[in-house]
């Protein structure tokens, strides 16, 4: 073997390693959140959450139409609620009904 086919075979495989490492750890630096921090409601949550575990009975329809009136639901209330999609915050995008009659405009020219 020659020196420079040595040195092919090693390049090819430090770029392979790099290739490998390099894709293996992109997914972890895609969050932009920081991990120590988390939801900032996660500890009401909780507590919630281990407050309907530990009762005797389960909880009547009226109670829980009660507490899902302040969020998103009983348990998460309005965590994140920012971060999540809604119609009204969206713009809208074409009608349908549109979209079908462009079509048939282009077929019967």
């Amino acid at each position: 073997m020659s020196l420079r086919s040595l040195f092919s075979m090693f390049a090819t495989l430090v770029v392979s390693a790099a290739l490998i490492l390099g894709l293996a750890t992109s997914p972890s630096l895609a969050g932009s959140s920081s991990v120590t921090k988390g939801t900032e409601q996660l500890p009401e949550i909780d507590a919630a959450a281990a407050a309907v575990a530990e009762r005797s009975s389960p909880m009547e329809l009226d109670e829980i139409e009660a507490r899902s009136q302040n969020g998103l639901n009983a348990v998460q209330g309005s965590a994140d609620a920012s971060k999540m999609h809604k119609a009204d915050r969206s713009k809208p995008g074409p009608a349908i009904s549109g979209k079908i009659e462009k079509a048939l405009d282009k077929i019967s020219k």
